[in-house]
């Protein structure tokens, strides 16, 4: 969970950059770079993207909405929050508190908000859940007086901010803030399209993403968050400077054709942890979804060291 002074949102941290870079770009300037100039054109929905590909027997890893059970509350000072638990309540494993990096609704929808704002919020949560440490798919680095509160961290297409970060590229600043992007276009972020394996991927994300429950969110809290990201990371070297003092293993996962957040930045903050795991895959965003197998692997030998 992250501290006062230090949180790093996991998906898609630099959007808040591909924002500002947005602002200058024409309203259909996701149409036109979307399909990276010269490549092949995507297809116009995922149905014509994966008309060749035989629809999965069932939801990936037989997950489904089901399965999270009921949704239970928990009232702290500054938030009511909902969540779901589940899982092995017997297993000797750690508990994983699965945080998304954008989404959610707020009952203040023109309150400011503000990373360590944030971040003093998620402990509170934890701290109502009594769990006394905690592990996140969600956060790449923790440090300061709640460091801790938490035992390890994994940190997935994550970046530490600051002025030295890597950009998403153009073509997924184009996707990522246009209103017209389509779900084929997202879905080349997370999946390489030119290759049958990340079509299949892609196609198997997709069906399944109909049978799991969907975060709600509304477009003032996104904006909200998007804004106290680029205040808070973008311009400010805080998080990336204090780095070093991060004792705890911390576990970052990149895939190699990353758009949204390069691969760079995950590389980049490696070499300023104390005890840093590098696994790089192949793929973009979501190449730890396309390499699941392979990925849980190096996440069990991860809490288990």
């Amino acid at each position: 969970m992250p501290p006062s002074t230090l949180a790093a949102l996991l998906v898609g941290l630099l959007l808040a950059a591909a924002a500002a870079q947005a602002a200058a770009q024409p309203a259909g300037a996701a149409a036109a770079t979307a399909n990276g100039g010269g490549a092949r054109p995507l297809p116009a929905t995922r149905e014509e993207l994966c008309a060749s590909e035989p629809p999965p027997a069932a939801p990936a890893n037989g997950f489904n909405m089901q399965s999270l059970g009921a949704l239970k509350r928990v009232q702290t000072e500054m938030a009511d929050w909902g969540y779901f638990r589940f899982g092995n309540a017997s297993s000797p494993r750690p508990p994983l508190l699965l945080i998304p990096g954008f989404g959610g609704t707020d009952l203040e929808p023109t309150a400011q908000l503000s990373i360590p704002g944030l971040a003093n919020d998620t402990m509170e949560f934890v701290r109502a859940l009594g769990l006394e440490q905690a592990s996140s798919a969600v956060i790449p680095a923790l440090v300061n007086r709640q460091l801790r509160a938490v035992r390890n961290v994994t940190a997935v297409a994550g970046s530490a901010g600051g002025l030295e970060a890597t950009p998403p590229s153009d073509r997924a600043t184009a996707v990522l803030t246009s209103p017209n992007s389509t779900e084929v276009q997202h879905l080349a972020l997370g999946y390489p399209l030119d290759t049958p394996e990340g079509v299949r991927a892609a196609c198997d994300y997709g069906a399944a993403t109909r049978n799991t429950v969907q975060s709600p969110s509304n477009d003032t809290t996104t904006r909200r968050q998007l804004a106290a990201i680029l205040n808070y990371l973008i311009f400010d070297d805080s998080i990336w400077n204090l780095l070093p003092t991060v004792d705890n293993e911390v576990l970052l996962v990149v895939g190699w054709e990353d758009e949204v957040v390069p691969a760079a930045n995950s590389r980049a903050a490696a070499t300023r942890l104390q005890r840093p795991w590098l696994v790089l895959l192949e793929g973009g965003h979501a190449a730890f979804v396309q390499h699941q197998p392979v990925f849980l692997q190096v996440l069990d030998a991860f809490l288990s060291a």
